[in-house]
């Protein structure tokens, strides 16, 4: 939204839930062609007012956690996002960002047209059934253009997934390191924003599938030992074996949800999920046509991971 506005953008309409993120997104910016529209994706009286007439819908919405019930991952992840196509008109288009992790963990190399691989029963498979969905709402010969993103994982100040769940874990002392893990692939949003600029109004773009990659690659204990770093907390001491992380985490898991039976939200100290996340790097992206729109990604750990400092600090 703030990219936007300093384009010039006007008639830019943003669905929000929280008053206290529409004010972040106005600061130090000219608001004037900025409606916000209160609600969730879930709610179909707002979106259709929201999408009515628009010449571009981005979803950026995401049920981005590693544990919680099927219906909250399916409403945000996959039924919503189908309703909203269904509201557009045919000159729309329609922008999804989706997540890398919807190809899976395995070591071959993948493009956007890899096949879709569930990897846990809740988010992967949530993602997975949204992806799989436009990929054949693409080829179908009507309805408006259609370009799918699929990030890999995000970072930079904004983040709310990976920098206040790691800065939640090292206050409680929880947050663990896992010997032996490899880096990973990660991309920084003011990157990731860059190409979703790039596919505004681009023919290019339309009917395709794009992975968002970075320049670089590091491991998931160099980005927590920054964010204990800026809080002001010691960093990370506990060290699991990667090859014991995945049992302990299905212990977790399994004991969990038997001691929480009535709040099926409760999260375990560790996922299979995150695991996965934390220390399998998705598999190695092969050369794409995401040069053919002139996506240079150029945002390096070494470059900018100092830009998050602010952000960590107000979260205390």
């Amino acid at each position: 939204m703030r990219r936007l506005a300093h384009l010039g953008f006007t008639n830019v309409h943003c669905l929000t839930r929280d008053d206290a993120k529409q004010a972040a997104l106005c600061q130090g910016i000219d608001a004037g062609g900025l409606t916000f529209l209160r609600g969730d994706i879930a709610a179909t009286d707002v979106l259709t007012e929201g999408v009515r007439d628009a010449a571009i819908v981005l979803n950026a919405a995401g049920y981005a956690r590693a544990w919680g019930t099927r219906e909250a991952f399916w409403e945000v992840n996959a039924d919503a996002p189908k309703a909203l196509v269904e509201l557009l008109h045919s000159d729309c288009q329609y922008i999804h960002i989706s997540s890398a992790s919807v190809y899976g963990f395995a070591a071959q190399d993948i493009t956007a047209d890899s096949p879709i691989v569930v990897s846990d029963p809740l988010y992967t498979a949530s993602k997975g059934d949204i992806h799989a969905w436009l990929r054949r709402r693409m080829a179908q010969p009507a309805g408006g253009p259609i370009t799918v993103i699929a990030p890999v994982i995000v970072w930079g100040p904004g983040d709310h997934v990976y920098i206040p769940g790691i800065r939640s874990r090292l206050a409680q002392g929880t947050m663990m390191n896992f010997a032996g893990a490899k880096p990973l692939a990660f991309v920084h949003i003011d990157d990731l924003v860059d190409l979703i600029l790039l596919c505004l109004h681009n023919p290019k773009a339309y009917g395709r599938q794009l992975i968002a990659d970075g320049p670089d690659r590091f491991t998931m204990q160099s980005y927590a030992d920054k964010i204990a770093e800026y809080a002001g907390f010691p960093p990370a001491t506990r060290n699991v074996p990667i090859w014991l992380a995945m049992p302990l985490a299905t212990v977790a898991e399994t004991t969990t949800r038997w001691a929480n039976r009535r709040n099926p939200e409760k999260e375990p100290d560790l996922t299979r999920l995150q695991v996965l996340l934390f220390t399998k790097p998705l598999p190695g992206i092969a050369p794409g046509a995401e040069s053919d729109l002139g996506y240079a990604p150029s945002r390096t750990f070494e470059n900018a991971i100092e830009g998050i400092r602010d952000y960590v600090q107000s979260l205390a």
